[in-house]
């Protein structure tokens, strides 16, 4: 039986080089939402030592963090092996650093209650059982430890949103098959905090940069309303991001 998350990481192999083109300029450059999380961090007054990148793609979020946290260590994981080959590669000057291939829904490489910071960036909509996800972040996370994840949230409406997408202009959706873009609203990440005794707080994302694309496929792009919000958008679907805090008991 194939795990959960194949059918998504099979997506990420057959599409390696759009993954790989995506993910490098975020080395060149700290992203919007790398930014965003730096600021609440820094708010947060907190030291962490031990870190987890987990679902870390080609090692950014880590590469960047490691600047502000120098003592710490890091631990990446990631289930694509070309990916988490990038990440080594990209942080190979890096000390107290190492990597793991491993299911973000089975960590079982991982001890419970290991790390006081646990970062999932990008990751959460594109997963098929999301609430499975977290329940392994929060276990592999410490007593009082915070986990930072970002995805995409619908905090003016209690309604959640379960599409695939299959992208024609894209290898993947003929050998692997569709994308999973959800939209989790807040009344549902309230019910899987209180089933998983943790509080959170939510920070939406509002991205402060203008984003071209001219392509028929997935890319994404901003629009601007008249009251002068940027709006992202992906293959004319919304893209409301935003970041999660979560805090384990």
């Amino acid at each position: 039986m194939s795990k959960p998350n194949d059918f998504y990481v099979n997506n990420l192999m057959a599409d390696h080089s759009v993954a790989d083109k995506s993910q490098c300029k975020f080395i060149a450059g700290k992203s919007g939402q790398q930014r965003f999380l730096e600021s609440i961090l820094s708010a947060s007054d907190l030291h962490f030592t031990n870190i987890a990148d987990v679902a870390c793609g080609n090692g950014a979020m880590s590469y960047w963090l490691s600047e502000i946290y120098k003592d710490a260590k890091f631990t990446l994981l990631d289930l694509n092996p070309f990916l988490l080959a990038d990440a080594r590669e990209i942080n190979r000057e890096k000390p107290g650093f190492s990597y793991i291939e491993a299911d973000i829904y089975n960590m079982h490489q991982i001890p419970d209650n290991t790390f006081n910071l646990v970062v999932n960036w990008q990751t959460l909509s594109w997963l098929e059982y999301p609430e499975k996800a977290i329940k392994e972040l929060i276990r592999i996370a410490a007593p009082h430890g915070r986990i930072y994840l970002s995805s995409l949230f619908n905090a003016a409406h209690e309604v959640d949103v379960y599409s695939k997408v299959y992208d024609w202009t894209r290898k993947s959706t003929y050998e692997a098959g569709y994308y999973s873009y959800n939209t989790y609203s807040l009344k549902t990440v309230e019910s899987w905090m209180e089933s998983l005794n943790c509080s959170y707080s939510y920070y939406p994302f509002e991205i402060d940069v203008d984003l071209t694309y001219s392509g028929k496929g997935l890319g994404t792009y901003t629009v601007m309303t008249d009251q002068g919000i940027r709006l992202q958008m992906s293959a004319g679907i919304a893209l409301n991001w935003g970041v999660l805090e979560i805090r384990k008991s």
